[in-house]
């Protein structure tokens, strides 16, 4: 049996050795000529095998044609040829087959020449299945790209390169993945995966490899001696290509894509996928949608936050992701009525961390929203704890990020617990509240009131917040900015800028917290001017659930 393969989009054909022999005719090294092919066919065949070709090329089904040729000597034989469409690695489509001597069996019976065909048609299946196989074990059967198996062998030859040429590494990754699946669905993230890995083929550098090692990461290898500006600006050009709308289902879908590069002028070739990995950590620090090429001198503080990075997944799930509750007092009793959680991570290595050490961690790497719901579902079960405990549990606030108002899987998130929302307020900040807030903003705002919470902003009088946004907005109280209570006692313009925000606030029906209140000075001023709610450091910093104490519930007694 011979192998041959049609590359459609080059027009070459390439024989292995038993196809000369089938053929009579005399080995070439590379394509084959089409005439070789033609001027073997017989002259009462000629239209039929062409036709029969012309039909799977153009309707891209197998191809199947028997015919005769005349071999230099005026014999003739019988040949039998099969083939399937396929992709290459390079992306373009190609025809492989097969074809052998089937003289002797036309000159047979016809049942004994049917039950033959059954059982060639068998083995070239089990032969082209095998060509399959291997070409599976070494491509993403999504995209089509190599697979992370295939990259790591093109690595391991490229290692072996004599030429001590320069190589680069692109190391892609789909800006927020997840949350295109979870809003969106599989379907079309898997068509969103697939438009990168088109986009990233047509920009493909000659000599380069193009694999998808991961869910939502890409690699480009490829050798080039580009200047580093170049390098960026490429990197930059399939950002662009990649964010043009994909319609799917109907929807506009817009792609983004964060991309790291390094160069083995900046290291060895081993640790190329190192510095990319690092290089692309930066860029989504940098926003997402974003090219960084890969810098010696920042390497170990991203060593740093990539470790941090890698250690947060897993405290979402193992309860190291906890709220701290700071508690919010009457100005004139001091007794509890509100509690805000305030996120901790208790860290293995590093101890109790902030915030501040995390949060910006947690957006880099897509995990806001697991991080928002982790310290959203502990509040519901601390609260559970202490009801069953019989204790009077206070409003409980929660900081609410901009991101979550626009997220509709954060609604269902909630809905999904069953829990209450009466007795949970969200403090939202600032900022997202424009003179304009989107449709998207207002919505998710009357269905967690329609839900039973409160809606608060938080540092308020620092920010954009108008008049016309708390018309707009209408939010149960007002937090204001600590940065406006610091100097309150020393400053009569700050205290007239809080009267003036109080007063507004009780013609709106707003309450009002004071936060960052360190001193009774301040607390004492803060309650002449008719705040309803106190907190900060003088009553108690931000303490763990067993730490607070409340009262018991009448009902208890």
């Amino acid at each position: 049996m011979g192998v041959w393969e049609h590359n459609l989009k080059r027009e070459e054909v390439i024989w292995d050795e038993q196809m000369y022999a089938l053929y009579c005719a005399e080995h070439m090294n590379g394509k084959v000529p089409a005439e070789v092919w033609s001027q073997r066919l017989h002259p009462e065949d000629v239209d039929r095998a062409f036709a029969d070709l012309t039909s799977a090329v153009t309707n891209a089904v197998p191809y199947a044609s028997d015919f005769r040729i005349i071999w230099p000597d005026g014999r003739i034989r019988h040949l039998r040829s099969r083939a399937r469409h396929y992709v290459n690695d390079d992306g373009e489509p190609c025809l492989i087959g097969g074809e052998w001597d089937v003289t002797d069996h036309v000159l047979m019976a016809a049942e004994l020449r049917e039950q033959q065909v059954k059982a060639e048609e068998a083995a070239l299946l089990l032969a082209l299945g095998h060509a399959e196989v291997a070409h599976a074990a070494n491509h993403d059967y999504l995209t089509g790209l190599s697979n992370r198996r295939h990259f790591d062998s093109v690595l391991r030859e490229v290692s072996n390169d004599t030429k001590n040429r320069v190589f680069v590494l692109f190391h892609i990754d789909v800006d927020q993945f997840k949350r295109i699946n979870d809003t969106y669905g599989h379907p079309t993230g898997d068509e969103v995966l697939r438009h990168v890995a088109t986009s990233i083929l047509r920009c493909l550098p000659v000599g380069g490899t193009a694999a998808r090692i991961g869910g939502d990461e890409f690699v480009v290898l490829f050798p080039g001696a580009s200047d580093e500006s170049s390098l960026v600006a490429a990197a930059e050009d399939l950002i662009a290509r990649i964010a043009n709308p994909l319609m799917v289902g109907g929807k506009h879908i817009i792609a983004s894509v964060s991309i790291g590069i390094s160069t083995t002028r900046q290291g060895s070739l081993e640790n190329l996928p190192v510095h990319a990995d690092m290089a692309l950590y930066e860029a989504k620090r940098a926003g997402r949608g974003q090219a960084h090429l890969f810098e010696t001198r920042s390497a170990a503080q991203a060593l740093v936050r990539r470790q941090l990075s890698a250690d947060l997944e897993p405290a979402l799930t193992t309860g190291d992701i906890l709220p701290f509750y700071q508690i919010q007092v009457s100005p004139v009793t001091r007794v509890i009525i509100g509690l805000e959680a305030l996120a901790r991570w208790r860290h293995p290595t590093r101890g109790l961390l902030p915030p501040n050490d995390f949060l910006p961690v947690a957006e880099e790497a897509g995990l806001a929203a697991e991080l928002d719901a982790a310290i959203l579902f502990r509040v519901f079960e601390d609260r559970d704890r202490w009801t069953r405990d019989d204790k009077t549990v206070p409003q409980m606030a929660v900081n609410l990020s901009a991101a979550r108002l626009q997220d509709e899987s954060f609604i269902k998130r909630i809905r999904d617990t069953k829990r209450s929302l009466v007795g949970i307020s969200f403090e939202l900040v600032e900022t997202v509240f424009l003179d304009d807030p989107t449709k998207e903003v207002l919505d998710t705002i009357n269905i967690l009131r329609a839900l039973g919470a409160r809606i608060e902003i938080d540092d308020f009088g620092t920010g954009n917040a108008s008049l016309l946004g708390l018309l707009k907005i209408r939010p149960d109280r007002l937090k204001l900015d600590r940065h406006l209570i610091a100097d309150v006692a020393m400053s009569v313009e700050k205290r007239r800028v809080l009267s003036s925000i109080l007063d507004i606030a009780k013609a709106l029906n707003i309450g009002v917290v004071a936060e960052g209140i360190e001193t009774e000075e301040q607390a004492a001023i803060m309650s002449e001017l008719g705040c309803e709610v106190l907190q900060g450091y003088l009553f108690g910093r931000p303490q763990p659930f067993q730490d607070i104490r409340l009262l018991s519930s009448p009902e208890a007694a």
